[in-house]
């Protein structure tokens, strides 16, 4: 979920840059469709339709998806949406799909024993990371990690971040971003990030959306099934979502034990200590003691 979220930060705030860079394009405008219509099916965590006018006036739709491993499941679903943007927009429809750890069985060709579907597979650890670095598109830093050589730049992508002219909210999305994105290659490397910015996190818009999203499917499954505490069960997946997250980030494998416990841990009270103790800075210790007094 962490991965989608950010996927969608960047998205936001920098389509065009993806459109430049991966497909060495300049566009009139370009527009992000939220989601198609109820009456179809629903787009995945990851997936966006994009809306692009070129010079000329013509129009296309893109469909973008963002996939941490390679599963021939998730190209089924990429058909699914083309077809359905096809007979909704009416217009070319062009399925990328971006992905971004190594898979030797990752092709653009998905083929059963009835369909032949092509589309456009951006393997992003081929991607040269440098050339980003060096780049005007800083909302693609985030990327620099889990790109060709990116762990090597990775700190001076972040130090580049921090020292530019730009709001503070965007910067601490951008780092919060980058930070999650070196998770995937290298947990020491995420903490090394975490320490130098520790405050950036939790305060981040994606670490807000994080937590909503687990506070969202929690009142969904309260719902399902009838209970009329589903708003409590939502804060609580919210909560713990985000603890998880932050203390994968900050901690890495020393947090590993506390993450196992947290996983399965559905008290509110204890949760929001929990989450004041990150907010303070606190460390392991005092988070053991927390969990010390729950048992107790």
């Amino acid at each position: 979920m962490k991965y989608d979220i950010t996927s969608k930060f960047i998205v936001e705030k920098g389509k065009e840059a993806i459109l430049r860079h991966f497909q060495k394009r300049c566009t009139r405008s370009i527009e992000l469709i939220e989601a198609l219509p109820q009456e179809q099916p629903t787009l995945k965590k990851g997936d966006y339709i994009i809306k692009i006018t070129d010079d000329n006036g013509q129009e296309e739709i893109q469909i973008w998806e963002f996939k941490t491993v390679w599963n021939p499941k998730d190209v089924r679903n990429l058909m699914q949406y083309t077809l359905r943007a096809e007979q909704l927009y009416d217009l070319p429809v062009t399925p990328i799909l971006f992905l971004f750890l190594p898979h030797a069985s990752a092709t653009e060709v998905y083929r059963d024993e009835r369909f032949r579907f092509q589309f456009v597979l951006i393997k992003m650890w081929e991607q040269d990371s440098e050339e980003i670095l060096n780049s005007e598109d800083y909302a693609l830093f985030p990327f620099i990690p889990i790109m060709a050589n990116g762990i090597q730049f990775a700190l001076e992508a972040e130090k580049k971040l921090y020292n530019m002219n730009i709001a503070k909210e965007e910067k601490s999305n951008l780092l919060t971003a980058l930070t999650i994105f070196a998770g995937l290659k290298d947990k020491n490397l995420s903490s090394i990030l975490l320490k130098r910015r520790r405050d950036i996190m939790i305060e981040s818009y994606a670490y807000q959306l994080i937590e909503e999203e687990g506070r969202q499917k929690g009142l969904q499954e309260g719902r399902q099934e009838g209970r009329q505490e589903g708003r409590q069960e939502g804060q609580t997946i919210g909560l713990r979502d985000g603890i998880l997250l932050a203390l994968d980030l900050t901690y890495g494998e020393k947090a590993r034990r506390l993450s196992h416990v947290i996983e399965n841990m559905d008290s509110l009270e204890t949760l929001t200590t929990i989450k004041k103790a990150l907010l303070e800075k606190r460390d392991l210790s005092a988070i053991e003691r927390i969990l010390d007094r729950h048992d107790s």
